[in-house]
């Protein structure tokens, strides 16, 4: 729970941190094709403020961005987003976005990108207790090994007898390390079908 908990936080964080905007060239202020502009920026998701950093970076090139025809194209872009499917595919894939949508469809957009996030998340989970799974399987099997080299080391008739103990409390330390191991397994193995379960239950389709 702590891992989901963890990840939620850093998906909030992508929330304010996504689809930031990207900064125009000289040519691109010059050429002043505003409704473009305004439109790529509502298509990839932000919002009508982006036009300010564009007046930035355009006023060092004697160019002022024409508000209306990039509000124009905006517009369209941002319905173009804020479709339900597309909020589903962004929270499935564990993206951000910037809260731009129009009120008309906001909230149906955070509906489905909250369906889609509890996905991402669920697989998410399902991934991390498999790949614990999967390490403490390896590591154990490395014990054994590591056990069998040390226990045929032990025998070697010319060992000092600091030697032969220094190998010996090598041994019990992995042979300790496996025991807990073994131990954790079960309740990994049982979160892991938790999860799988939880992860069947949630829609894979908006």
């Amino acid at each position: 729970m702590r891992s989901l908990h963890i990840l939620t936080v850093l998906l909030v964080a992508g929330l304010a941190a996504g689809c930031t905007s990207r900064s125009l060239t000289q040519n691109q202020c010059v050429a002043g094709d505003w409704e473009t502009v305004g439109y790529r920026d509502g298509q990839s998701g932000q919002a009508s403020t982006s036009l300010l950093a564009h007046q930035e970076a355009c006023g060092k090139h004697g160019v002022i961005p024409q508000r209306g025809q990039y509000l124009l194209g905006w517009s369209e872009g941002i319905r173009s987003f804020c479709r339900a499917d597309r909020g589903f595919a962004l929270g499935e894939q564990g993206s951000g976005y910037n809260n731009a949508c129009p009120d008309e469809l906001r909230e149906d957009f955070r509906v489905a990108y909250e369906h889609g996030r509890d996905l991402y998340l669920a697989r998410h989970e399902v991934h991390r207790l498999e790949s614990a799974l999967q390490r403490n399987r390896k590591r154990m099997d490395w014990i054994d090994t590591r056990v069998l080299e040390l226990t045929a080391a032990q025998v070697d008739t010319k060992l000092t007898a600091e030697q032969r103990v220094d190998l010996f409390a090598q041994t019990k330390n992995l042979l300790d390390e496996k025991k807990r191991l073994e131990r954790d397994i079960p309740e990994i193995e049982f979160q892991l079908d938790r999860a799988v379960a939880q992860l069947d239950r949630i829609p894979t389709a908006r």
